[in-house]
Parts: structure tokens; C-alpha cells; sequence
């Protein structure tokens, strides 16, 4: 490597502190130490202390001599930390230098230090700087010359209107005429309405007026912020919601058939602008308030600050200044748009998206994530989910796979486990409209039934539907429900006919025990993946009569499950214990609204679903060996009449019978409260056939319960 490519590194003289490089810091080999410890070091002449004892001064002068200071001592380019606060080096704006193969060495006085590749950039802290504009660029020309994300978005449905702003801001409508390309290069905006007042909408009264003009004035600042930065970035052409399909004064017919189309609507834009950040129409896109001669009260605009600490000097005589910033947080989890279900699917299905985060811009798209400061951190918070199929081209450096995921859920590569993911994803965000549970996922949900080659059932998939069937939330971890579930929006066999109080989950099956005879699934519109009007489903599978009796009083449990086979089981509300090898399991999501009030026991029907079979290790604390064991768990819905006297049925509930249960088998029923080494010692008086022994017993137990459904006869059930 050229030597004009390792530059060195030294105190910009701003840190007012004699540098000794000869000095032998007594916290070079500390990953912790106090705020006096480096001031101390400072004054003796240590550059690195110095370095991080000026940014402490100059960012949090409040801090304590006994605050911490956690940082690695010589690797200066590291992100260091101080109580709660971060900070990181970074270079000035747009240095071609930053583009060059990672460097392996520099000079920091008489250290070499590695990793200056790691190094962040010194952002504008205002989202609508020429430099965030400049960087934007740099990320579409990047996708559009290396990736395949647009092309694989590609969707015969295009929007029905789009905003142009070439010159005064009007509504036109497909196909488009005025616009020379087939598929125009348009934007979408992702947005929240928020409280704070409606936005502009279009009526079926305003349509006419819209198409001649839109008066800036009247915009909410979201919505000016994306017309700007779109005309800035070149593109003609945006679509916004509340001004594409008409909201009011057609009763509803513009908005189903639209809300029908958002897979083509997102999939098809050449960029979507997230206002990431913004609780409504006026929080806007930009750091940056001024407007630009529309009239409208933003507030002040908090200072960024950032502190000139290092001067990097390269033996061409080039020199280039270091700076010092409060590092920025990357997690999505943060940010108010992400918490709502109808802007999840408008990320999963736009191929290239620029979110406006505050202080910078995030870039997301099938085959790369970026954030404007540059750092590493990104992916750790920030989960993408890109539909690609094996047989296009992929995004992901050259690997393929039927469903590419990155992120947290990469243990996901087969399409249904992908699909359970995303309905649990979905699932945890909120929604303010109950009814647009389907239509805020019809997007994906056309994506897969395209990518499945299968039929979409009321958020379930025909080919699949006996293990679809076997989902349950968890416990929620407080009382009360995120969302209220109105009087009907889908079957009561499908997930999206239960408030969203906690996690989803799905019961893995090995065989299937039930058929699926027939099923019908009638829309409510022309969408076949949006609100429904009706759905059923009739299945052919063993059932027996039981009874659930409602158990005042008890913490933990609601109710008890009681049936003439034998089985007798008291419903656990511990989460930890709904597992699928766990003997505790009993009611998994009981839905008490089909439950009456006033009713103390409910005759119900259990019908056997699926089972699960695989070998499993009995562990004896050590003190024999493990136990080899072939485990099953049959999983079973509850049914109970729709009505008094009609011959349809509801699901009510889940339940799973596990056959061995060893916990139970060796401990008792209050295994539950036994520590580790109570377990132990109760194992060591036992000897192996006793052990062997009582796991046969109950495993006896089960099994009989399992012979009494497959002794019974089979039976037709339609369930609502």
C-alpha cells in the first residue's frame, strides 16, 4: 500500500494539554476507568486520555470524576462511552478519502493502531444539507448500477393517480398520458396521518380541483418536506395516500379497490421517503425547518454540536480535520413510524427506501442498509425482510435462497417459517382502523401467493392450513389488550380474529391428523386479500365432548379442561411455560369473549389436529445418564357452538398433550419450585429403572388419551 495512504494522526491544538508520547499511561491496559483517572493521565501527557478527556469537556462537562469511562485505550477510532452517553471520531464531510481500501495502519505518535476503515462521517445534522442530497445519490446510483431491487419489485399495478410536480402541484390520472415512460419514475411517502388533525385528503367534491392545482400553503410540512426533496432528487412524480385515493365521498369504493393495489403502488416507486421520525402531517421530513416561503410556525432548531480534536496530515501535504460527535442511536424500535401495522408492509415492499431519522437519513433497500454518519451499528437494530426468488437475480452478496432474510431472522429460509415471522412482526404494531387488519398486509400477502403458487385464506395459506390452524399467543405480559378487536373481522380459526395483546406463535407438525374438506373465504370487496365478509372452514378429524369450567380465584389459571378420556387439565398463564416439550401446557389462547359471563362451564368439543414426533434427551442432573426417549405432542383445537342450536362451531382455544413429561414424572406436580440442586439430590436417591419407571407411567397416561381419539370416529366440523 502507498505510504501516501497511512497518514499520522495527531492533537488538533484545540486539546489544550502538552503531549507527552513518551509517557506510560498506567490505563493502557484498562477497558475502564474514571473521568479523574483521564484527566489525570491528561496532564501527564497522555494522547489518548487527552483526547477523550477534551471530548468529555466539551460535551459533558457535567459528568463526575467518578463517572466511567469505557473505551478501548489506544483503538481511538472506537466509539467510547461515559455514564449513558457515546461518542465517536469522524471525518468532514464527503472525504474521497473514506472510499479508499480499508487502510490497515496509521501513526498516532508512536502507536500504530489498526482499524482506521472503522472510522464514522461527520454529518451536517440536517437532513436537508446538499451533502444528505449528495449521499442519497450516491446510495441510488449504487443500487441501480449493482443491485436487482427495482427489477424484482416490478408489478403489473401501477398507481391510479400520482401527484406531478413539475411545475404547480396537481393530482393526474392513469394511464398517465402527459408522462412519456410506460412505468414513470415516481416516489412514494410513508408517513403517519397522526393526531394532530387530518391532513389534506382527497374527497370525490375536491378531485376536479386537485387535478388543476394543490396550494403549497395547505400542505401539512411531511408532506412539503417530500415534494421538495423529490423535485431536489429529480423525481417528477410522488404519491401520498390521503391525496392519491379519495377518502371521502364515494362511501369507500375509491379507497378498497386502491388499498387492493399497494403491492404494485410501493413495489413499483423508484424510491420511498420515510418520515421516520414525525408523529403526524406536520413533523415533517427534515432536520432543517426553513420553508422556503411558506408561512408556517416549526419552532427552533436544536444546535448540533461537534469538537475539531484530531488533524490527520498525509505526506502529500493533504490535511484533513477530525471531529468529535455524540454517537447516534440505530434502532428502529425507537422511531414512531415503525410502530404502525400499515407502514410495515410499504417497507417490505419498496425496493429502495430513504428513511428521515432527525439527525440523518437511513438508506434500506434488498441489498444493503446504510446510514448517513457511516457507522457499523445499523444492521443490529434494523430489520430487513426482502421477498427474492431463487430463480432472479439475487441482492445478497451472489447467495440465493427461496426467501432471503437478513438480520435476526435469518434462521427463517423457507417460505412459511418467513411468513409466521412476518405475521409475528405484524402482529406486534398497532393499528387505529380494527377492520384494516387485512388490508394493511394484502401487499405481502399478494407477494407470496404469487412466490407460493398458493391460495391466501384469512391470513393462512390453503396448501398449509391444518398447521397453519395451530397458532396461539403468548401471555401477555400486562392486562388488557394493544388493540381491540371489533364484534367480527375474520374467522375465529384465524389469527386476525384475536386482539394483538402479545407474541404469535405456531406449533411445529411432523403429521397432519385432521383434513381440510372444504373451505370458503368470501372478500367483502373486489380485493381477495382485504376485509372479509364471511369465511368457514370444514374439517374431517377425531373429537370428543368436554367441558371447560371457569375457576374463580386462581392467579394463574382461568379455567379447567375436563373430558370423559381421562384428561384434566388446569390452564397455566405462566408464558415460560408454554413450550412445546414442556408437561405444563394446557390452554394455549383462550378466547374468553366466546365465553359468556354468566356461564360457569362451556360443553365444548375437542378435535385432534396434528402431532409432533422427534427423539428427545432426558437429562438426569448428572447423575445417570440421559434417558433417549421418541417424544410426541398432539395438538387439539377447542370447538364450541356459534350459536345455540346451529350446527357451525368457533375455535375457543388450543391445547397441546405432551407424552412423556419428565418434570412432572420425577418431581411432582410442584417440579415448578424446585431449584437445580433440590432436582439433583431427589435424582440421586432414585435409581434408573425407578426413573425409567416413572416416566413410563405417565407417558402410560397420555398415551391413552391419544387411543381415545384414535379409537373415536371421525367427524365433519364447520367452524366460523
Amino acid at each position: 500500500m502507498d505510504d501516501e495512504d497511512n497518514p499520522v494522526v495527531t492533537l488538533h491544538p484545540s486539546c489544550d494539554f502538552a503531549v507527552n508520547k513518551y509517557y506510560e499511561c498506567p490505563l493502557e491496559s484498562e477497558s475502564q476507568h474514571t473521568v479523574a483517572a483521564a484527566r489525570a493521565s491528561a496532564q501527564n501527557g497522555c494522547p489518548s486520555c487527552i483526547l477523550r478527556y477534551t471530548i468529555i469537556q466539551h460535551f459533558a462537562p457535567e459528568a463526575p470524576d467518578t463517572a466511567d469511562i469505557s473505551c478501548a485505550h489506544d483503538y481511538i477510532f472506537l466509539p467510547f462511552h461515559v455514564a449513558t452517553q457515546s461518542f465517536v471520531l469522524a471525518w468532514q464531510d464527503n472525504n474521497d478519502k473514506l472510499d479508499v481500501a480499508p487502510l490497515q495502519f496509521y501513526n498516532f505518535y508512536n502507536t500504530h493502531i489498526g482499524g482506521l476503515e472503522i472510522i464514522e462521517h461527520n454529518i451536517p445534522f440536517n437532513t436537508r444539507s446538499e451533502s444528505t442530497l449528495a449521499t442519497v445519490k450516491k446510495w441510488l446510483i449504487e443500487c441501480s448500477s449493482k443491485h436487482t431491487c427495482a427489477t424484482l419489485a416490478r408489478n403489473p399495478h401501477l398507481p391510479q393517480r400520482l401527484l406531478d410536480l413539475r411545475n404547480n402541484i396537481r393530482l393526474i390520472e392513469a394511464p398517465f398520458t402527459s408522462i412519456s415512460s410506460s412505468i414513470p419514475r415516481y416516489a412514494c411517502l410513508s408517513h403517519r396521518w397522526g393526531t394532530d388533525g387530518h391532513p389534506l385528503r382527497l374527497t370525490a367534491a375536491r378531485l376536479r380541483e386537485y387535478q388543476s392545482n394543490i396550494a403549497p400553503q395547505n400542505l401539512g410540512r411531511t408532506y412539503r418536506d417530500a415534494i421538495d426533496f423529490c423535485r431536489r432528487l429529480g423525481v417528477d412524480y410522488l404519491w401520498i395516500d390521503s391525496l392519491c385515493i379519495i377518502q371521502e365521498g364515494d362511501g369507500g369504493k375509491d379507497w378498497e379497490e386502491q388499498s387492493g393495489r399497494m403491492a404494485g403502488v410501493y413495489g413499483n416507486a423508484y424510491v420511498t421517503l420515510s418520515a421516520a421520525v414525525a408523529e403526524g402531517t406536520r413533523g415533517g421530513c427534515y432536520t432543517d425547518v426553513n420553508d422556503a416561503g411558506v408561512e408556517f410556525d416549526y419552532g427552533p432548531v436544536e444546535e448540533k454540536k461537534r469538537e475539531t480534536v484530531l488533524r490527520a496530515t498525509w505526506k502529500s501535504g493533504e490535511v484533513i480535520d477530525v471531529c468529535a460527535r455524540k454517537k447516534l442511536r440505530h434502532k428502529m424500535d425507537d422511531l414512531p413510524l415503525f410502530k404502525r401495522a400499515w407502514i410495515y408492509q410499504e417497507r417490505v415492499i419498496s425496493p429502495r427506501v430513504v428513511h428521515f431519522v432527525g439527525d440523518e437519513v437511513w438508506w434500506e433497500c434488498n441489498g444493503m442498509l446504510r446510514c448517513e454518519c457511516g457507522s457499523e451499528g445499523l444492521e443490529n437494530g434494523f430489520d430487513r425482510i426482502p421477498l427474492t426468488s431463487a430463480n432472479e437475480p439475487d441482492n445478497y452478496d451472489g447467495e440465493c435462497a427461496e426467501y432471503v432474510i437478513t438480520g435476526p431472522h435469518s434462521h427463517h429460509g423457507v417460505s412459511l417459517g418467513l411468513w409466521y415471522q412476518i405475521v409475528s412482526d405484524y402482529t406486534s404494531l398497532s393499528m387505529t382502523k380494527q377492520t384494516d387488519a387485512f388490508p394493511a398486509l394484502s401487499g405481502i400477502a399478494k407477494r407470496f401467493a404469487a412466490k407460493m403458487e398458493d391460495e391466501y385464506i384469512a391470513g393462512l395459506w390453503k396448501s398449509t392450513l391444518i398447521p397453519n390452524l395451530l397458532w396461539f399467543f403468548l401471555p401477555p405480559e400486562h392486562s388488557g389488550h394493544a388493540n381491540e378487536v371489533p364484534k367480527w373481522r375474520a374467522p375465529s380459526w384465524s389469527w386476525v380474529s384475536r386482539a394483538w395483546s402479545s407474541e404469535i406463535r405456531w406449533f411445529a407438525v411432523t403429521n397432519e391428523l385432521a383434513k381440510v374438506k372444504e373451505v370458503a373465504c368470501t372478500p367483502k370487496g373486489v380485493d381477495p386479500t382485504g376485509e372479509l365478509s364471511s369465511a368457514w372452514v370444514m374439517l374431517e378429524t377425531k373429537a370428543i365432548p368436554a367441558s371447560l369450567v371457569r375457576l374463580p380465584g386462581y392467579e394463574n389459571s382461568r379455567y379447567k379442561f375436563t373430558c370423559d378420556s381421562g384428561l384434566d387439565i388446569m390452564e397455566t398463564r405462566d408464558k415460560n411455560s408454554f413450550g412445546l416439550w414442556k408437561e405444563g401446557t394446557g390452554y394455549l389462547d383462550l378466547d374468553d369473549s366466546c365465553f359468556p359471563t354468566d356461564i360457569a362451564s362451556l360443553e365444548i368439543v375437542v378435535a385432534q389436529m396434528a402431532s409432533y414426533i422427534r427423539g428427545q434427551h432426558v437429562y438426569l442432573y448428572e447423575q445417570h445418564d440421559s434417558i433417549d426417549i421418541v417424544q410426541e405432542v398432539r395438538i387439539y383445537i377447542l370447538l364450541a357452538r356459534r350459536e345455540e342450536g346451529e350446527e357451525g362451531w368457533v375455535r375457543v382455544g388450543l391445547v397441546s398433550i405432551t407424552l412423556y413429561a419428565p418434570n412432572e414424572s420425577l418431581f411432582g406436580d410442584g417440579a415448578w419450585t424446585l431449584t437445580r440442586g433440590e432436582k439433583k439430590e431427589k435424582v440421586k436417591r432414585m435409581t434408573r429403572q425407578d426413573i425409567e419407571s416413572s416416566l413410563e407411567d405417565r407417558a402410560h397416561q397420555n398415551r391413552a388419551i391419544f387411543e381415545s381419539f384414535d379409537d373415536s370416529e371421525a367427524r365433519e366440523l364447520v367452524v366460523w
